[in-house]
């Protein structure tokens, strides 16, 4: 019979990246309107070999190196699920390849947010966060999630408060 020793080790070969071809069963329907399950890599060319156009509604994120590239949904719908699974090198590319603040990240300054949104920094925290000064729901229900020093922080520089209800 199969011993499962077998198996797990078959398993490791499947999941290896390989450039232009998406991560994830082309067979299985549950994921076909999820894009964020896949990851489309090698858009960008490099060391004279041809990028592969990323699929229309996705956009060629470089790495600043250039020497790792994928595609993007850049929409506005997805945007904030797909940059959170980014690494930082990916996600600060992203975010400028997209024109799009990456929500309940960290930041490291103030280049890592898309304006209304604005990099609160707490370094006994050691934490950065893009926060809007103008928004209802963080200044309604999300400031909370924040340490002191970060709402003490963000309060100062966005001349609000963030509301108990």
């Amino acid at each position: 019979g199969d011993e499962e020793g077998d198996e797990e080790g078959d398993a490791d070969e499947d999941i290896k990246p390989s450039v232009g071809v998406p991560l994830g069963d082309d067979d299985d329907d549950l994921f076909d309107d999820h894009p964020v399950t896949k990851i489309y890599s090698g858009c960008h060319a490099f060391n004279g070999t041809a990028g592969i156009p990323c699929p229309m509604g996705l956009t060629c994120v470089v790495r600043y190196d250039e020497k790792w590239s994928q595609c993007v949904d850049c929409s506005v719908r997805k945007f904030g699920q797909v940059c959170q699974k980014l690494d930082d090198y990916m996600r600060y590319a992203a975010v400028h390849s997209c024109g799009l603040t990456c929500p309940d990240t960290k930041c490291y300054n103030k280049n890592w947010c898309v304006a209304p949104y604005r990099c609160i920094i707490d370094p006994e925290e050691v934490w950065g966060q893009c926060v809007s000064c103008r928004s209802k729901k963080f200044w309604g229900n999300s400031c909370h999630s924040l340490g002191e020093g970060m709402i003490d922080r963000a309060e100062k520089l966005c001349h609000r408060k963030c509301r108990e209800y």
